[in-house]
Parts: structure tokens; sequence; C-alpha cells
């Protein structure tokens, strides 16, 4: 406390003598409620004070509910655990299964949003990917700027139990439950990395 007030009275000493060069202009010093330590300078009207944008992140639990792999034969493997899912979400889903790499919101129920992950052809049925993480990122606090991160791992020798003939588009639905977002958030942008 006492290193944060001494740090409080030199700031405010050198705004006060950057302040008397111009004496147009007046210097105030806030303290940051948030963090103590912190000192926030502004001048006068002339000039806007700048806002401080604050990256925050955050793991999202989620699952994959649909697995899929597709041959240019149009055969096919697929995984679900998605039984209970509604049919207009698995036609949706249908729709990005030979997408180009990236991830879309499929669709949402009240409880869920599906995001569609597909990362594009593989060389083989024995190669695909895994979701590593999901992580929320607010990078414009005041405006409600929501950015999910999927980062995906490519995988080989992954064993499907059937070869499918030539190259393969690699594609996954994810559940993530808006319980684990914050109050209100819906997803602005989705942002795949690690293809």
């Amino acid at each position: 406390m006492r290193k944060s007030f001494i740090s409080l009275a030199c700031m405010t000493m050198l705004l006060a003598n950057i302040g008397c060069s111009n004496s147009k202009e007046l210097v105030t010093v806030k303290q940051n409620e948030a963090d103590p330590a912190a000192v926030v300078a502004e001048q006068g009207d002339k000039r806007p004070q700048k806002e401080m944008q604050i990256q925050e992140q955050a793991q999202i639990p989620f699952q994959r509910v649909i697995y899929t792999k597709i041959a240019q034969d149009d055969s096919s493997w697929e995984f679900s655990v998605a039984d209970d899912l509604p049919q207009a979400l698995k036609e949706a889903y249908r729709e990005f299964r030979t997408s180009v790499p990236g991830a879309f919101l499929a669709g949402e129920t009240e409880a869920n949003y599906y995001v569609a992950v597909c990362t594009g052809q593989k060389p083989s049925s024995d190669q695909g990917t895994e979701v590593q993480a999901v992580t929320l990122s607010s990078s414009d606090a005041q405006k409600g700027m929501v950015s999910l991160h999927i980062e995906v791992k490519s995988l080989k020798h992954e064993e499907i139990g059937t070869e499918l003939p030539g190259e393969v588009n690699v594609t996954q639905l994810l559940k993530v439950e808006k319980a684990h977002l914050p109050s209100g958030a819906k997803p602005d942008e989705l942002i795949l990395t690690g293809i």
C-alpha cells in the first residue's frame, strides 16, 4: 500500500510539472480501481483519453459430437454421439462437411452452440485432426466482441477401422455449452489455428 501511495505521489508530481509547462491543459491523475498500483493520466479535454483494451482469455469446455471423413468418391466414415441432436443441426453440419478449412457456427439450441470445424483434405483416411483447445477471448471489452479460438492438431496413423480411397476431407462438430460462456456472450468470430 505504501509503495502504491509513493508511486502515485511521484506520478502526480511528474504530471503536475508537465501540466505547468502548458498552463492551458489541466492534468489530473486517477487511480485505477481494478489495480491500485496502476495510475491513469488524463490531459484535459484537448487530448482524448486512450482507453486500454483488455484481452481476457479463458479455456472453454467442449465436446466433439460428430467426427467425419469423406473421400472424393463420397464414401465416408463417421463417429457420432449426437443421437439427441436436432435434425436441422445435423443437416446444417452436413453442409459444412466438404467446406474450406475454417470454423463455422452451424447452429444453436437454447443451451448450446454447435461449431463445425473443417480442417480440409488429408492425404489418406488414416490421418485426421484433434481439437486441442477452445479459448474464449474478449479483444474489445467495451464493444462486447467475443472470439472463440479453436486450436487443432494434425494426427497421423489414426485408426478408424476402415480405409477410404484417396484424399479425405476431415470435419468435426463441437458442442459448446452456453453456460460456460460469460452471461449473454455470443461468439462474434470463430478463429481456427494449427491446421
